[in-house]
């Protein structure tokens, strides 16, 4: 059972799941995809239709899958780019397709493996939450964040504000 409560910059939610309550926050300001990714809008460029979004992993996902213990971030090709050698993890300069992993999480319970919501370029990674995945734990809307990304294509329409968010965590 999810129960929300509204804050100055967001929501704080109590989760109870046999018979233990956890708390968790929702932050304001950003969009949400059903897997639990947020995305803060950073820069839009209306006329060019660009956008550049920062993307992290809701709080809400720690709850759901344990504490994290490891985030593996796409690894970026150096410049020398040989399309034979590019394997799964590897991404062909900084550009993401729907079919590649943006990010791989390791929880106390499960391990989830997320695809990117658009094909995009990435402009930044935060290695610090591969060498310290507690910061996606203890803030995960502030120095959490996994990257930065310009999509190529981005229909508002498809992602979730932070209420719409929260109705599809009571159906879970």
């Amino acid at each position: 059972m999810i129960e929300m409560e509204k804050q100055w910059r967001g929501l704080r939610g109590m989760h109870r799941m046999d018979g233990e309550e956890t708390e968790f926050g929702i932050a304001m300001g950003r969009k949400y995809t059903t897997t639990h990714l947020w995305m803060q809008l950073l820069e839009q460029d209306k006329e060019k239709e660009e956008f550049t979004f920062k993307v992290g992993i809701s709080d809400f996902a720690r709850i759901e899958y344990g504490e994290i213990l490891r985030v593996t971030l796409p690894h970026l090709d150096d410049g020398d780019f040989n399309p034979e050698e590019v394997g799964s993890a590897g991404v062909a300069s900084n550009e993401l397709g729907l079919d590649d992993l943006i990010v791989t999480i390791r929880f106390a319970r499960d391990t989830l493996t997320i695809q990117p919501p658009f094909a995009c370029e990435i402009i930044d990674l935060n290695g610090e939450v591969e060498a310290h995945p507690e910061l996606v734990n203890d803030d995960a809307y502030g120095d959490g964040w996994l990257l930065i990304v310009k999509p190529h294509r981005y229909d508002e329409e498809t992602f979730l504000e932070p209420d719409e968010y929260i109705e599809l965590l009571e159906d879970l």
